[in-house]
């Protein structure tokens, strides 16, 4: 029997004047030992007969026999004299009391007048802290369990409770720890932060209001996990005050999200744009007003032979001619210019701050030049292609899609007037 439960039931034998007890719980048809005073009589978990409640202090052998079995007599230093058994209408437990000696006739009365109301009182309490036992053991158990790091924080003791994943991100030991070195922790890892600004700030309405939930906030690292969402809820009622923190790490989460940002604005293949992002980024930078002097000029560029390369040496090697033609046409350009693939093999690029139509020609023509130098390497033969140009000015009111029918038109003048070369409108 529990520590505590013997603790409470002891006065209680000293009152009758028993020499033992057994605690015991019933369902339909069986029952179980709960605990044993003195403890050991029986060990916890002992089948024990579900038999109806003694109206009062028995004392025939029959009924003697009925109520206390073999097992506890087995284990009794003597014979039994007498023994009393209730049951709780309120509770699966009920309880034994055996004497050894016959009680005399006070003992008797203070059992039948008011020990039966102590021991109720005593195993209600019991079945209690049992329970309250059973539902730690299973938090405990689901915070093991949780993938998220954990920490609770009793303010009322100065300690902090610690699941493994938590102890592990903040290099502290799993279970409990003073107050004192989880602020340290904390302070540490918040050190660490890359938008520390945000992550003191969050920390700063603590100071505030003690009482405070603070919503989850990303604090980021360098070294992984690279982001963590960081939130906490105050401990309220009920004689507790307290907080717990919840740390999730979400670094695959933001990956997937920068990825899928990335393929809905980004070429696969090559790297570069894709068309949806170029014309949006297009119209933004053409609806501002320029310095005098300034123009964008827009570039419309599509490959000569790379069909013949496509059917010569198969789609792999098409393909490593994009991502080559892609990294020379970066190259070339200048920091602000936007290169986009516009699909299969045409390119498109926005130049910023040109001074004149020539000008645009000549970072065209580079371009133009660095496509045509031989591809090597890919465990492909040598490969080459050709590129011809549109190149045209934006002029006040163009709009994106005038700007590149134009460029293309002048485009397609270039591939009439023979290939590999830029023209100009």
């Amino acid at each position: 029997m529990t520590t505590r439960f013997g603790a409470a039931l002891g006065p209680v034998l000293t009152q009758g004047a028993a020499d033992c007890a057994v605690v015991w719980s019933r369902d339909s048809d069986s029952g179980i030992v709960l605990g044993t005073l003195p403890a050991g009589l029986l060990a916890e978990g002992d089948p024990w007969p579900p038999v109806e409640a003694s109206a009062g202090v028995v004392t025939d052998p029959t009924e003697l026999a009925r109520l206390v079995p073999t097992s506890l007599r087995l284990r009794l230093p003597g014979p039994v004299a007498a023994a009393w058994s209730a049951d709780f209408a309120d509770s699966a437990l009920a309880v034994l009391l055996v004497w050894e000696c016959l009680p005399d006739q006070q003992s008797r009365n203070a059992v039948t007048a008011g020990l039966h109301e102590q021991v109720a009182a005593t195993v209600r309490l019991w079945e209690a802290q049992r329970r309250a036992e059973t539902e730690n053991a299973r938090l405990a158990a689901v915070v093991a369990a949780l993938h998220h790091a954990l920490v609770t924080v009793d303010d009322i003791r100065s300690v902090a409770f610690l699941n493994a994943v938590a102890a592990d991100l903040l290099s502290l030991p799993t279970g409990e720890v003073p107050a004192a070195e989880l602020a340290l922790a904390m302070g540490v890892l918040q050190s660490r932060t890359v938008n520390t600004d945000e992550v003191l700030a969050q920390a700063a309405r603590l100071l505030v209001d003690p009482r405070a939930d603070l919503p989850p906030l990303v604090w980021e690292f360098v070294t992984a996990p690279t982001h963590l969402s960081v939130s906490s809820v105050a401990i309220r009622g009920q004689g507790q005050s307290g907080r717990v923190w919840v740390f999730e790490d979400v670094s695959a989460d933001v990956a997937l999200r920068a990825e899928l940002e990335r393929r809905a604005r980004y070429d696969d293949l090559t790297g570069l744009l894709n068309r949806s992002e170029a014309i949006s980024r297009a119209e933004s930078v053409l609806s501002h007003p320029r310095r005098r002097g300034d123009h964008w000029a827009l570039v419309f560029c599509d490959l000569d032979g790379f069909k013949a390369v496509n059917d010569a040496a198969g789609h792999a090697a098409g393909d490593q001619v994009l991502r080559v033609v892609a990294r020379r046409m970066r190259a070339v350009v200048r920091e602000g210019d936007l290169v986009a693939r516009m699909g299969g093999d045409e390119m498109l690029v926005l130049l910023d701050g040109v001074r004149s139509i020539e000008d645009a020609e000549r970072l065209a023509d580079l371009m133009r030049v660095a496509i045509a130098e031989p591809i090597n390497g890919g465990g492909f033969a040598e490969l080459r292609v050709g590129a011809s140009m549109g190149v045209t000015l934006a002029e006040p009111g163009d709009d994106i899609d005038v700007l590149i029918a134009r460029a293309d038109a002048a485009m397609y003048t270039a591939k009439r007037e023979g290939r590999g070369r830029v023209v100009r409108v």
